[in-house]
C-alpha cells in the first residue's frame, strides 16, 4: 500500500508537524510504502479557472507549469491521500486549499474530454489539530471531504482531530499519540484490498457500472464488456447457480477488480482491474484457478481466459502460470466517421426492430441460425427475458423478416453512452436464408439506426461499433494437465 501524506501546515515543526510523528512511525512499521510532503515549501499558484484542464483526456492537463505537477505525479501513485492541516477558521490552510483546487483537472466531469476521475478508487483521510473540539472545530472540513469523496468515487476513511489545549504538548500525549497509531491502523485495514464472493442480486449493477468506467474501447483493455456480462447473464445457458464463484476484488469498499466466467465455469473466463489495481491480477488469477475451473473426465482441471493483445500485463501473467495459446481471431471495429455501404435487401424481405418483435419467431430464428438443429424447442421466455434485462434497447434490435413471415435473420445491439460505442450480441442467420446478404444488410441498418439515434447525444465520430462473435468465441477445446498444473488455455484476441 503506498501512502502520501500533505502537510498543509505553515509551521515545519507545529502542532500538526508533531501529529503526524506517530501517524507515519505506525504505516511505515506495517510496511507501507509512505511519502510526506510538507507544501510550506512549495510553489503552487491558486487554480485559474481556464478549464483546460478539462480538455485533456487521460491526463492531469493544467497549464501551470509549478511544483503541483510533481504533487499530482505523487497522488496518482497513491493509494491512500492523507490531508494533514491546522484548522484555523473552519476550513484548511491555504497550503492545502491550493491542491484542493488544483486537483480539479483529476475529474474530467466538465469539458471536450471524456468523463473519468483520474485517481477513482483512491482513499481519503484527513489529520487536523484545531482549537475547539472536533464537533464544532473540524466537522465542516471533514463534510467536504466526504462529499468530494461521493462525488468523484472515491473512498472517504474519515478523520482524526485534536484540540490544541497546551500548545505543542497537546499532541504529545500519551491519548493523542495512540490516537494517531489507531487512525493509522484503521486506513491500513480498510484500504487493504479484499476478495469476496459475488452475490448476484446486489452485486450486478455494481459490477457492470465497474466495467462501463474502467472500460476503453481505444486501447482494448479487457474482453469484458458490460453489455456482454449483462447479456450472459440474462442468456437461457448462463449458469445463475454457480455465480457465488465470481471473485470481487474490493479497496474501501469499492470494486476494484473481478474474475468470472461468461456463461459456465471452466470457459470463456475473465479477469480484470481498474488501472490503479493490476498489481492485484496475480491474486485474482489464483482465485479463478481455485473457484472457476473444472475438473476433466480423466479427474484434471481445466481453465479457459480470453484477453486481447492490447494486455501485455495479463498474457505475461498467464504465460507464467503455464497457460499456452489455444486460439485466437479479429475483434472487428466499424468507424461511424466513414460513409455506410448501401446493402439492400432481395426482394420481399423486409427490416423490423425490436418493438415489433414475435418473440416466438424470434427464438426460432436464433435457434436455427445458431445451428441448433431445425427444430426449435418450445423455450422462448428466454428471448422475451433477454431482450427486457436491464440496459437493453430493442428498438435497436434488427430483425429481417421473409417472404413468408420467417424471422430469416436477426441480431441484437447494445449501446454504451458513457465510452460512445455499440456492442452486436447475438446474430444470427437461418440457414436456408445464409448467402444471400442478409447479415451485411442487417449489420448496415443497425449501425445506419445507431448512428442517427446518437447524434442528439455524442458526435457521430466518436462513436465506435464493436462486433464480437458469440458462436465462434464459445467454440475452444480444453487441454489436458501439463506439468503437474491445471490445463489453463490463453485465448488472444488481434486486431
Amino acid at each position: 500500500m503506498r501512502v502520501l501524506i500533505l502537510m498543509g501546515s505553515p509551521r515545519l515543526g507545529g502542532n500538526t508537524a508533531e501529529l503526524c510523528k506517530p501517524f507515519i512511525d505506525e504505516f511505515k512499521l506495517s510496511g507501507a510504502e509512505t511519502e510526506y510532503i510538507t507544501l510550506h515549501d512549495k510553489n503552487i499558484s491558486p487554480c485559474l479557472g481556464c478549464y483546460r484542464c478539462q480538455g485533456v483526456a487521460g491526463e492531469y492537463g493544467c497549464v501551470q507549469n509549478d511544483d503541483m505537477q510533481d504533487v499530482v505525479r505523487s497522488i496518482l501513485k497513491a493509494d491512500v491521500l492523507v490531508f494533514a492541516t491546522p484548522v484555523y477558521i473552519w476550513q484548511s490552510t491555504p497550503e492545502i486549499k491550493a491542491v484542493m483546487d488544483r486537483m480539479y483537472g483529476l475529474n474530467k466531469f466538465y469539458g471536450s474530454a471524456p468523463r473519468e476521475v483520474l485517481n477513482k478508487g483512491q482513499s481519503y483521510a484527513l489529520l487536523t489539530t484545531c482549537g475547539y473540539e472536533f464537533e464544532y472545530g473540524a466537522d465542516l472540513l471533514g463534510e467536504g471531504i466526504r462529499r468530494w469523496c461521493v462525488h468523484s468515487g472515491l473512498n472517504y476513511l474519515g478523520m482524526y482531530a485534536v484540540r490544541d489545549e497546551d500548545d505543542l504538548a497537546s499532541f504529545k500525549t500519551e491519548a493523542a499519540v495512540n490516537g494517531a497509531r489507531v487512525f493509522a491502523r484503521k486506513i491500513i485495514g480498510a484500504s487493504a484490498p479484499v476478495i469476496r464472493r459475488y452475490k448476484i442480486l446486489t452485486d450486478f449493477s455494481r459490477v457492470y457500472r465497474f466495467l462501463q468506467e474502467t472500460y476503453d474501447p481505444v486501447t482494448l483493455n479487457s474482453m469484458l464488456l458490460p453489455q456482454y456480462f449483462e447479456y450472459a447473464h440474462t442468456h437461457p445457458y448462463f449458469d445463475y447457480f454457480n455465480t457465488h464463484r465470481f471473485g470481487i476484488m474490493e479497496d474501501g469498499g469499492e470494486i476494484v477488480g473481478i474474475a468470472c466466467y461468461e456463461m459456465k465455469p471452466g470457459s470463456c473466463c475473465h479477469l480484470h482491474t481498474d488501472k490503479h489495481h493490476s498489481h492485484l491480477l496475480p491474486e485474482l488469477l489464483n482465485w479463478a484457478e481455485r473457484e472457476l475451473s473444472v475438473k476433466t473426465e480423466s479427474g484434471e482441471r481445466s481453465l479457459e481466459f480470453w484477453v486481447t493483445d492490447k494486455e501485455p500485463d495479463k498474457i505475461e501473467l498467464l504465460k507464467s502460470n503455464g497457460y499456452t495459446l489455444a486460439s485466437s481471431e479479429p475483434i472487428n471495429i466499424f468507424r461511424y466517421n466513414k460513409p455506410f455501404p448501401e446493402r439492400a435487401l432481395p426482394d420481399g424481405f423486409r427490416f423490423i426492430d425490436g418493438t415489433e418483435a414475435d418473440y416466438k419467431k424470434l427464438h426460432d430464428c436464433f435457434w436455427k441460425g445458431f445451428d441448433h438443429d431445425d427444430n426449435p424447442d418450445d423455450d422462448f421466455e428466454g428471448n422475451i427475458f433477454s431482450c427486457n434485462s436491464p440496459h437493453s434497447d430493442i428498438s435497436l434490435m434488427t430483425i429481417v423478416v421473409a417472404p413468408d413471415g420467417e424471422y430469416s435473420c436477426a441480431l441484437g445491439m447494445w449501446y454504451d453512452e458513457h465510452n460512445r460505442y455499440a456492442y452486436l450480441e447475438p446474430l444470427a442467420t437461418v440457414p436456408k436464408y445464409r448467402r444471400m446478404g442478409l447479415a451485411t444488410a442487417a449489420l448496415s441498418e443497425a449501425m445506419k439506426k445507431r448512428k442517427c439515434w446518437a447524434q442528439n447525444i455524442a458526435s457521430a465520430a466518436r462513436a465506435s461499433f464493436i462486433w464480437l462473435s458469440a458462436l465462434k468465441r464459445c467454440a475452444i477445446g480444453n487441454f489436458g494437465r501439463r506439468n503437474g498444473k491445471p490445463a489453463l488455455i490463453l485465448s488472444a484476441v488481434s486486431l
